[in-house]
């Protein structure tokens, strides 16, 4: 079985195709998994025209969240336009006594630019700091009259609203099962491997049964034709594909200590193998490279538009969650968090060998209407 094995492996390096892909799924492998690493929200300008007392606690709050504080609006709004600043405001000059009058609504100038990516929860940060400031004249006006005086409920609403005593949380810790840094990261990285795997190992089949191996058969037998060419091929290329994400997966977490695609290797070999089943039963079905391939390509979209990548379509239509069952990409979702891998180690295991056994009938079948065609011609 060795030599056959080793056999595989050269006709698997021999070829361009092969280690070309594996590369490419390697290196998506290593990388892919930064594309849902955020750095953190683009920053907002901020002109201060005002000075006041009031401005000056308003551009306090905002520069802690997400604001720069620029020196004049010249230079806000060339920083916004060169897309240095996401969007930015203006103060404008007199607004504390604005605020103070109650007539502060509009006043503030909010520049955006068709590019700008979170411009409503900036704006919604600038509307708590302007409501913070207004809320304590706003309750001084509404008490006018009574026994308060403006200045004693203006003082006290405004020490409550410096000491942070407006609102409060119980602050609980919870524990969670995540095992990895996001879920976006993960999502990125299950997308492109289940892609990439299944693409892969439907060339792998198509490549194994490109082999004249129908003549091949009458001489050694349609079942040793079978495990001694085709499975060891499958078993090397599987092989290799698993070792190149292990590979991307040790690099990654002494590149970046980021164990993410270390606690996916077990799901990923699994997924290979049950792959891999997949694409053999695929080809022996078809008996033909070119419509495996257009089921693939259609396989993959669908998967695309089923598996929740960026939503979960399920929530919207629920036939969903029934219908991506039978989408090869979904199943390393399925693996996901798997409790009992060996459980689905020994299902892969299984598939695989019905895969080898109903090409080995396939082959049987052909070899068999050969030979009537051949006993007929001879009549």
């Amino acid at each position: 079985m060795l030599g056959y094995l080793f056999l595989s492996l050269k006709r698997a390096v021999r070829t361009v195709y092969f280690p070309l892909a594996v590369a490419v799924f390697a290196a998506v492998s290593l990388f892919v998994p930064g594309i849902g690493q955020e750095e953190g929200l683009p920053t907002a300008g901020l002109c201060d025209l005002d000075g006041s007392e009031i401005s000056t606690r308003i551009v306090e709050y905002l520069t802690e969240n997400g604001f720069e504080l620029c020196s004049d609006e010249e230079s806000l709004r060339r920083k916004i336009k060169d897309g240095a600043y996401d969007c930015g405001a203006i103060i404008p000059p007199g607004f504390g006594s604005l605020v103070a009058d109650g007539d502060a609504d509009g006043q503030i100038t909010f520049i955006v630019t068709p590019t700008s990516y979170a411009p409503d929860l900036y704006k919604n940060h600038i509307a708590a700091a302007v409501y913070t400031e207004c809320a304590p004249y706003i309750t001084a006006a509404a008490l006018d009259g009574t026994e308060l005086t403006f200045d004693e409920v203006y003082e006290k609403y405004r020490g409550m609203i410096d000491d942070g005593l407006l609102f409060s949380f119980e602050l609980e810790s919870a524990e969670t099962d995540a095992s990895y840094e996001t879920e976006r990261e993960r999502t990125y990285t299950l997308t492109a491997t289940s892609f990439l795997v299944l693409a892969i190992m439907i060339y792998a089949a198509s490549d194994a049964f490109s082999s004249d191996l129908l003549p091949l058969a009458p001489r050694v037998g349609s079942k040793r034709a079978v495990l001694c060419a085709v499975l060891p091929d499958m078993l090397v290329k599987g092989g290799i594909l698993t070792a190149a994400f292990a590979a991307a997966a040790y690099a990654r977490d002494a590149l970046f200590s980021d164990d993410i695609l270390v606690g996916m290797i077990p799901e990923v070999a699994i997924y290979v193998a049950v792959t891999a089943a997949f694409a053999t039963l695929l080809i022996s079905v078809f008996a033909d490279a070119s419509k495996s391939a257009a089921l693939t390509f259609y396989l993959l979209v669908l998967s695309l538009v089923l598996c929740p990548i960026y939503f979960d379509a399920a929530l919207i239509f629920p036939a969903v969650e029934k219908l991506r069952l039978f989408m090869p990409a979904y199943w390393l979702w399925m693996l996901d968090g798997a409790e009992n891998l060996l459980l689905t180690g020994v299902f892969a295991a299984l598939s695989f060998a019905v895969a080898i056994l109903f090409e080995i009938l396939r082959f049987r079948h052909l070899k068999s209407g050969k030979k009537s065609s051949s006993s007929g011609s001879f009549s």
